[in-house]
């Protein structure tokens, strides 16, 4: 149904010329030339000139938004690929294939004239840009993050151009990148990264070590209750001087740090965000807390099973909703992931301890104890809670969509809706559940085929008719048409895709036939019963209207017997169905039984081999504490072995010399000592000497051929000489 609205748009010259041959007919995979704000301001891009129009004004004129000349060859073949408005509506990010230029949306154009009244500033990051994306919990929305080949790089546009204030190289082959919800904090500040390998990581905190955010109160009494509740988690189960208590007991720290500067003093920086809606937002300008952050990848914290081509954060609830897509040649799989248990910000590294190799009596009973394999044991531990509770994305459902291509990419339509494109197909996916998630965690995703395109597509938006109230719809532009599609009632007037649930895993299932009596009935229907017969006065007449009528009733009942005889034999032969099917189920219950006596006897062999293992650990324990104490109370009377006797005599017999009294007796022998050290000097360089002699001999012995030999040279060279 055509209306005012979509004329209004499928005639307006902003769209024109879209049709040109003398355009690229190459299309990039992930193109997205159309950016609208406030279901008012459209923006498109044909080549390198960026467009703009008033959707609601009644003229077809459009503006021009001023760019950057020369910049990287934009002006001969740069063309823009994509492009990525900020949350706030104020920039727009026009993403070529190895450059970015980002211009200031004016909030009001009264001009006249063909260029807007706007700012242009270009960003060069060095290499093949794959996604980009804003960060709008940072302060003026300013953060522009790319996924530059396997590197990171983040631009806050209010500091520098030309530096990343974050830059994080990967080692993993990235293929797309995503912040979590807008709505917390944490979720703002965690970057999901998905790989070709069906891995999703996640950086957490992903933030500039100086930098200042933009949140609200609510944002951050919701992060200090998560950091509150993996404190409950962590503190029962490790030491307080562990490393995971360590890291949450900062993270504790950094939100407590924000919340103790957050609007109690009276020069506190606000920000107004939704001026271009009719719901406006206050922020309140915080500095983080300075300590060393440290931007790694964790995980993978989930998994798909095959290559991700992209992933999109959808809802407008506090939880963190994912969804990634990979795509084959006859099929596509979207999966949804849920950010249920809170992340731990990775502030402090869980590496190998540094223990020094030593060991400790223990408390009680005899042996030692190795200290360093008893911090790695609780290094392992504290690694493996972390990988099983703190960093961990919850998958939910896969559906498969008969949809193949060879490649697949999200885009946002609005709070209960977003966009799938599969080469040329446009997929328009709902997700009502997010919202009573957390009171009904069911999944019921619709999938509505929205359009399928014989060329490319190159963009798609969601707008709502705000000049006549006419309803919403959905904008898809291709290389060599536009389509504009009304959604009626929430819901697209389409098919619906073919969807096919994941099988679960195998189970016993009974095939269901269709009901017995269908057939039946309809053969029933399809007899005819003739009308009652008026008895005619003339006999001949009369007769041949009875003979009529036996020959009806007769091969009504041949009918009807023939019904009954398939009735019956359909009975007996459900019977019989039913009869297997009640011995079936009896053999299973039968060893159903079997089974759960034999795991009660298994049951029962546990629990006894248990009480006896914790009467055996008593008994020994008990031996153990009768040991220590008979040798502490029995070591003294222990007698001494040969050694120690002799030890004890020559102590005592030096002992004796000592304490006596004749000092005469001592001199002499101090004197004979003295007189006895020349001899002992003297004999000790003869045995010296004799040493070294028996040693020369040895080695003249020793070289006695080699010295020959040599003498037999000298003396034939001397002869020869002569």
């Amino acid at each position: 149904m055509t209306t005012q609205f979509t004329s209004h748009i499928s005639n307006h010259s902003i769209f024109k010329n879209f049709l040109s041959k003398s355009t690229s007919s190459t299309v990039h995979p992930n193109s997205q030339l159309l950016a609208i704000r406030d279901n008012r301001d459209i923006y498109y891009c044909s080549n390198n000139i960026v467009r703009w129009c008033d959707i609601t004004k009644s003229t077809k004129n459009y503006q021009l938004l001023q760019r950057e000349v020369n910049f990287n060859g934009a002006c001969a073949g740069g063309d823009v690929i994509s492009t990525v408005m900020n949350s706030s509506g104020t920039l727009l990010g026009l993403i070529g294939d190895s450059y970015v230029e980002v211009v200031t949306l004016p909030s009001k154009q009264e001009s006249k004239d063909v260029f807007l009244r706007n700012s242009s500033f270009k960003i060069d990051p060095k290499g093949h840009i794959k996604k980009a994306i804003w960060q709008s919990c940072v302060a003026n929305d300013s953060m522009l993050v790319l996924l530059v080949d396997n590197t990171i790089k983040a631009y806050d546009l209010t500091k520098s151009l030309h530096t990343p204030q974050v830059e994080v190289r990967l080692n993993v082959e990235a293929s797309s990148i995503s912040f979590g919800s807008e709505v917390s904090l944490s979720g703002g500040l965690t970057l999901y990264v998905a790989t070709t390998t069906g891995d999703i990581y996640a950086i957490y905190p992903f933030v500039p070590g100086a930098c200042n955010l933009a949140i609200t109160r609510e944002q951050l009494d919701l992060a200090i209750e998560e950091t509150e509740l993996i404190m409950q988690l962590i503190h029962p189960k490790f030491p307080l001087s562990s490393t995971l208590n360590l890291a949450v007991v900062r993270q504790y720290e950094h939100y407590m740090h924000l919340k103790s500067s957050l609007g109690y003093t009276f020069n506190q920086v606000k920000e107004i965000r939704g001026v271009h809606t009719d719901k406006l937002e206050e922020f309140y300008i915080v500095s983080p807390f300075l300590w060393s952050i440290r931007r790694e990848l964790q995980g993978p914290i989930a998994h798909m099973n095959e290559s991700i081509d992209d992933i999109f954060n959808f809802g407008n609830s506090a939880m963190t909703f994912l969804a990634g897509v990979s795509t084959s040649e006859h099929s596509s799989t979207v999966s949804y992931f849920a950010q249920v248990s809170p992340l731990l910000m990775n502030c402090l590294p869980l590496r190998p301890p540094q223990v020094d190799k030593k060991y400790a009596k223990p408390k009680k009973g005899f042996g030692f104890v190795d200290l360093q394999d008893q911090a790695i044991t609780q290094q392992q531990q504290e690694l493996e809670f972390h990988k099983t509770e703190l960093s961990k994305l919850d998958k939910l459902h896969s559906d498969v969509i008969e949809i193949g291509g060879d490649t697949g990419h999200f885009g946002k339509l609005d709070n209960v809706r977003f966009g799938l494109i599969v080469d040329n197909t446009v997929i328009v996916i709902e997700h009502p559940w997010t919202d009573k998630f957390a009171q009904q965690p069911e999944i019921n995703s619709e999938y509505l085929l929205a359009t399928i395109e014989h060329s490319p597509i190159t963009s798609f938006a969601y707008i709502k008719d705000c000049l006549t109230d006419t309803g919403e719809y959905l904008i898809v532009i291709t290389s060599d048409n536009l389509s504009i599609i009304a959604i009626v009632n929430n819901v697209p007037p389409v098919e619906t895709v073919k969807v096919e649930k994941p099988k679960p895993q195998e189970k016993s299932q009974v095939k269901q036939d269709n009901p017995v009596l269908d057939e039946l009935s309809q053969e029933l229907s399809a007899l005819k019963i003739s009308p009652p017969i008026n008895v005619s006065n003339d006999p001949s007449e009369c007769l041949n209207q009875v003979n009529q009528t036996s020959i009806n009733i007769i091969n009504t009942s041949v009918q009807f017997t023939s019904m009954a005889i398939k009735l019956q034999s359909k009975i007996i032969s459900n019977l019989e169905s039913l009869k297997l099917q009640a011995v079936t189920v009896t053999n299973i219950a039968k060893k159903y039984t079997e089974q759960q006596k034999q795991q009660q006897v298994k049951q029962d062999r546990i629990d006894l081999l248990l009480s006896k293992q914790s009467k055996l650990n008593e008994k020994m324990k008990s031996i153990q504490g009768k040991l220590l104490d008979n040798l502490q109370t029995n070591s003294p009377s222990l007698p001494l072995s040969e050694a120690e006797r002799t030890w004890f005599k020559e102590i005592n017999s030096i002992t004796e010399k000592l304490n006596t009294t004749d000092w005469d007796n001592l001199s002499k022998q101090v004197e004979s000592i003295k007189q006895q050290q020349p001899k002992k000097q003297d004999h000790l360089k003869q045995l010296e000497l004799q040493q070294r002699v028996s040693k020369l001999y040895t080695w003249l012995k020793q070289e006695d051929v080699m010295i020959k030999d040599i003498k037999e040279k000298l003396t034939n060279l001397a002869a020869t000489a002569k």
